[in-house]
């Protein structure tokens, strides 16, 4: 069966199970980490949030150089019917945040064409939703809170996950233009895309076992493809694994943490592992306000399957299955998602965070300046 998925990470499943941080855009006009380089200052073209960019603009639109992107996607929560944990309320909306930096090539000899925008995904968050063991009750006041946590592994491994570049076209040559691009596409814990991506089978009632899916080898006899699992986060572990930490009310009260390396010792409500692939695949739509600053919409779809599982809820073993059912339904909404790029290059007066060759430590630049944005 397949979920349909971060992000929004951000990962009550994923949206449950990714941590989620309310990274939004600060106002200052300096750079959160300094070092940032560039001209800044209330008369740019920045901007409603975070730093506000003067940019020298050449003769024509360049957009050729390094960008870091903040993609902010609004994500409608649906629970399932008959779920061990049901999203309560059954129909929330939350935000799912994805940071990444961009290597674009414009084209030499037409300058509306891109010839490839390759992205390189620094951190995925996806939303924290609230649910109620059993049926939703709307009068209970203890809900238990579930994020799926992005442990060091994943957090590290995100940037050397490859990405194929894309094309895209610009609607003119001066600020103002508009921008469209080919989807981009993530998949994590996974060497195959879309509805080809391995899962577990919820339909077999022989899956259905408590001690199923519980061991770091995949199981060959209940997740339909196993020879398509990838390891992305090098745990030896199927696919990504991400912590879920589930904690009611009463939990927080009295200071209860999730145990989740053991799960089936004493600590919160709900804790333990999940192992899934993922994928994210936004599609970026918008207008080039000038050569060192781009926004806009967002419309994308997130996709997730569970490969197994070690989630223990109220101190009792979740099923694969149960817990499968137990996660919601994520959509995005493009009409309240968005995303801006900023060039990071110092060209044209732009901010110049000097990043390196190696991914990781540029991902750990483009996230220290998250307030950039």
């Amino acid at each position: 069966m397949r979920s349909p998925f971060l992000e929004p990470i951000s990962l009550l499943f994923l949206s449950s199970l990714f941590a989620v941080s309310a990274c939004g855009g600060g106002n200052s006009n300096n750079s959160s980490s300094g070092g940032s380089g560039g001209s800044a200052g209330s008369g740019g073209t920045g901007g409603s949030g975070g730093i506000q960019i003067q940019c020298q603009e050449p003769s024509q639109l360049d957009v050729n150089g390094t960008w870091a992107a903040k993609v902010r996607m609004t994500v409608n929560l649906e629970g399932k019917a008959g779920a061990a944990v049901s999203l309560c309320p059954t129909v929330q909306t939350a935000e799912a945040l994805l940071y990444m930096y961009l290597d674009v090539k414009q084209n030499a000899s037409d300058p509306t064409r891109v010839d490839s925008m390759t992205p390189h995904v620094c951190s995925v968050t996806l939303p924290v939703v609230t649910g109620e063991v059993g049926g939703c009750n709307p009068k209970d006041l203890n809900f238990v809170s579930t994020q799926l946590q992005v442990l060091d592994p994943l957090r590290k491994a995100f940037p050397g996950i490859q990405l194929s570049p894309v094309t895209g076209t610009l609607g003119g040559t001066t600020p103002g233009a508009s921008l469209t691009a080919e989807k981009l596409l993530f998949v994590a814990g996974s060497t195959a895309q879309g509805s080809s991506m391995p899962g577990w089978n919820t339909t077999d009632q022989a899956c259905g076992g408590a001690t199923l899916g519980r061991a770091n080898q995949c199981d060959t006899n209940c997740v339909s493809d196993c020879s398509t699992t990838s390891d992305d986060d090098s745990d030896n572990y199927p696919g990504i694994t991400l912590g879920v930490c589930g904690q009611s009310n009463d939990d927080k009260q009295n200071g209860v943490k999730c145990n989740i390396d053991s799960p089936d010792h004493g600590g919160a409500s709900i804790q333990g592992r999940a192992w899934l692939d993922l994928q994210i695949d936004p599609l970026l739509t918008g207008t080039v306000k000038s050569s060192c600053e781009v926004t806009g919409h967002v419309d994308a779809q997130i996709l997730y399957n569970v490969l197994g599982a070690d989630v223990w809820l109220t101190g009792a073993p979740l099923a694969v299955t149960d817990a499968i059912t137990s996660l919601p339904t994520f959509k995005v909404d493009p009409s309240s998602s968005s995303y801006r790029l900023l060039r990071i290059d110092g060209q044209h007066g732009s901010l110049n965070w000097s990043l390196a060759q190696d991914p990781v430590q540029a991902c750990q630049a483009v996230l220290q300046h998250k307030n950039d944005f």
